[in-house]
């Protein structure tokens, strides 16, 4: 069953147009049933005894959750609530589509999207603690998709000095399957499961490599009274403070670049300025896209792309057509998702980066 929240905003909703034009799938598909309006009327036609029909939940999960509704909604209202909500009513009465239900059976097995045994097989941890005052929390798609942004922040943090440790067997932080799931039991669990890791590790500054990760540690875990003892800071934020601090030197590169804002940092985080700041450190001019900071428009993202990778592969080109209409041929991303979208997608005569492999190539 739906929660009154869901229903009051889902009914807010239902006939505002005001946040149709930043969804980023409806503006790839043309298809009105994408926006957040539409999925409030679906939800407000089941709270007036309609039956929530396998048509209504499959477009629930045609979604990034990139929270650019609700960033520009006037009135606060969340459409993210009740999407999440009719996701696990959908699990609930079994009408969830057989593409979506092959990743939430992973995530139920092994607790992350890849259905992995071993999310760390990829990474080469050899001589890293596993406790330490400085934790750095590597998250499900960095460890096990982009393994390369993960070993590039451990070299730049052994670059700058810094004394770090890796939790063995790293416990997902929730993240992606709340999303996936909607934040139901199971994903607290995990939730608390990862704030007793985090904990035992002796940690008392978390730096999260995936913005995803930092978003639900400082405002979901705290809401659930499970937040860890340690400071959670988001990685571009602890790299950017090293650059300035003059920890991590830099040779400057040269070149124009564009931003790719992740929704989880611009939006939920409100933080645009310290990839901004490593950018400028580097050398780098970046040329904005006309949709950046907390306007900027999702690529998809490492979820969509593992139940839905012809929609996540349509919406990212979305946002490399962003690319195409200014003078820029290079995308710098700053989350592990953004990157494993934008990387399989390139077109020809363009590139995309990520800031973790530009300060790893500058520093000495």
């Amino acid at each position: 069953m739906f929660t009154e929240i869901a229903y009051k905003n889902a009914d807010a909703c239902r006939f505002c147009w005001m946040c149709r034009h930043l969804c980023p799938i409806s503006n790839k598909t043309g298809n009105e049933v994408n926006s957040a309006r539409a999925k409030g009327l679906l939800v407000s036609m089941v709270k007036r005894g309609f039956d929530f029909d396998p048509s209504m939940a499959k477009v629930m999960w045609e979604c990034c959750l990139c929270g650019a509704c609700t960033n520009n909604c006037a009135t606060g209202y969340e459409p993210r609530s009740y999407i999440r909500e009719a996701r696990s009513e959908a699990i609930v009465k079994g009408i969830a589509p057989m593409n979506v239900m092959a990743v939430v059976d992973k995530m139920l097995d092994t607790s992350n999207m890849y259905g992995a045994a071993n999310l760390q097989e990829k990474l080469d941890l050899s001589g890293v603690p596993t406790c330490g005052k400085i934790l750095l929390y590597i998250g499900e798609v960095a460890s096990y998709e982009v393994p390369e942004l993960a070993a590039a922040a451990m070299r730049i943090l052994r670059k700058a000095g810094v004394d770090f440790a890796v939790l063995k067997n790293e416990p997902t932080s929730g993240a992606y399957m709340g999303d996936m799931i909607g934040f139901v039991d199971e994903v607290r669990q995990q939730a608390l499961t990862t704030s007793k890791a985090i904990d035992a590790s002796g940690a008392e500054i978390v730096i999260a490599l995936d913005p995803m990760d930092a978003r639900i540690m400082k405002h979901e875990y705290a809401e659930w009274n499970c937040a860890p003892k340690a400071t959670v800071l988001t990685a571009t934020n602890y790299f950017a403070s090293l650059v300035a601090s003059g920890t991590l030197k830099l040779t400057k590169l040269k070149g124009i670049v564009s931003i790719h804002d992740a929704g989880a940092l611009s939006r939920d985080l409100d933080e645009t300025a310290p990839i901004r700041a490593i950018v400028s450190a580097l050398g780098l001019d970046n040329h904005e896209m006309y949709r950046h900071n907390d306007l900027s428009m999702s690529c998809g993202g490492a979820l969509l792309k593992q139940y839905d990778p012809a929609l996540a592969a349509l919406t990212c080109e979305g946002r490399w057509y962003d690319v195409e209409r200014i003078d820029s041929n290079c995308i710098v991303t700053e989350a592990p998702g953004s990157y494993a979208v934008l990387s399989s997608k390139v077109p020809e005569g363009y590139e995309v980066t990520d800031y973790l492999l530009l300060l790893d190539k500058a520093s000495n």
